[in-house]
């Protein structure tokens, strides 16, 4: 999972940038035709999405082969999870691409702002949350982890798999936090509300955006 944590989102936020403000001519042109800018945009999401949700597949499908011959349920399980923790690690970090293309609309700023994005997600995050649980110890938590971890897909992420494997040494303090107030299954319910919010939400923005945005 720590590979996948590392890659994937680095590589959706890349890609979906990339894709964003790498083809202003060719936009130019097919937005002059009878076709909406929200069709536009959901169309190239959808495209990017199923490209990398294909590439992702096949990457993990050698393990879940491997898993399925050689392995209990209970791991098949736990691989699923981490598929499907894996592909909405993607997906969200894909949605966030999108909205900061059109946001910034340029290229450069927003390959720069894509790994700023990375690097505060997915190092930097846990980093100011332990470093605050440190500092903070003793005093109730609860409120500031649990909204911590559901604003973050990759902690998100990493609750899903560690739900699914009971591998409590990989919750960290936000996850052992939602895990000790709402439960594995209440934990993985959340989580699961949380990751489908953010792909849906920044998604809808941009488009919102796009449709208003001076191109």
């Amino acid at each position: 999972m720590n590979i996948v944590v590392y890659i994937v989102p680095l590589i959706a936020l890349i890609l979906g940038v990339t894709e964003v403000t790498g083809r202003k001519e060719s936009m130019a042109v097919t937005l002059s035709q009878p076709l909406r800018r929200i069709d536009y945009l959901l169309g190239t999401y959808l495209g990017v999405a199923g490209a990398l949700s294909t590439a992702l597949m096949i990457g993990l499908g050698g393990a879940g082969v491997l898993i399925a011959v050689q392995t209990s349920t209970a791991s098949i399980a736990g691989y699923l999870t981490l598929l499907a923790a894996s592909l909405g690690l993607m997906l969200s970090f894909l949605s966030l691409a999108f909205l900061v293309g059109v946001f910034l609309l340029d290229r450069l700023k927003s390959t720069a702002a894509a790994i700023v994005i990375w690097f505060v997600t997915v190092v930097g995050y846990d980093l100011a949350l332990i470093g605050v649980t440190s500092v903070l110890r003793g005093l109730p938590l609860k409120s500031l982890l649990i909204p911590a971890i559901l604003l973050n897909p990759v902690d998100i992420s990493r609750v899903m798999v560690t739900l699914a494997s009971e591998r409590g040494a990989l919750f960290g303090p936000a996850g052992a936090t939602l895990v000790e107030v709402f439960g594995h299954g209440g934990g993985a319910l959340l989580a699961a509300g949380a990751m489908l919010a953010q792909i849906v939400v920044p998604l809808v923005i941009a488009a919102m955006l796009f449709g208003r945005r001076d191109l």
